[in-house]
C-alpha cells in the first residue's frame, strides 16, 4: 500500500460538496467568525500505519467534519450531501450527531475514517 496525503484528498472531496440553492463555505479549521453559513470545517484526528511482515502497510486516517448552518433545514441538506459524497469516495462514516454549540449555530459532527 502506498502512503497518501489524506488531507489533500479530503479537501478535494469537501470542495465538491454542493447543495442546490445554498452556497457552502469550506474551511480546514473553524474560523473565529464565519463569513457566511452554511459552512463545513474539517480536521484530521488520527493517522496510523501498521506494517506487516510481508512489507505491506495498512493506513487508517480519521477526520472530524463539522457542518454549521443557520437552521435545521439547511443543516439537514448539507449533512445529506456530505454523507453521500464521502460514501461515494470509499470513506466510512463512523459516527454522526447533533452538537449543541455554545455559539447557538446549528452544528452536526461527522466522524469519518479511511482504511
Amino acid at each position: 500500500m502506498k502512503i497518501t496525503n489524506q488531507k489533500i484528498e479530503i479537501s478535494k472531496i469537501i470542495k465538491n460538496i454542493n447543495v442546490e440553492g445554498l452556497e457552502i463555505s469550506k474551511y480546514h479549521r473553524k474560523p473565529k467568525t464565519f463569513a457566511k453559513l452554511p459552512a463545513i470545517t474539517y480536521f484530521q484526528t488520527k493517522d496510523s500505519v501498521k506494517s506487516f511482515f510481508n512489507k505491506e502497510n495498512e493506513e487508517k486516517v480519521s477526520f472530524q467534519v463539522d457542518i454549521w448552518a443557520n437552521n435545521g433545514s439547511e443543516l439537514s441538506k448539507v449533512v445529506k450531501a456530505t454523507k453521500e459524497i464521502f460514501l461515494l469516495n470509499n470513506y466510512y462514516i463512523i459516527n454522526g450527531y447533533d452538537f449543541e454549540d455554545p455559539s447557538e449555530i446549528d452544528r452536526y459532527i461527522l466522524e469519518i475514517d479511511r482504511r
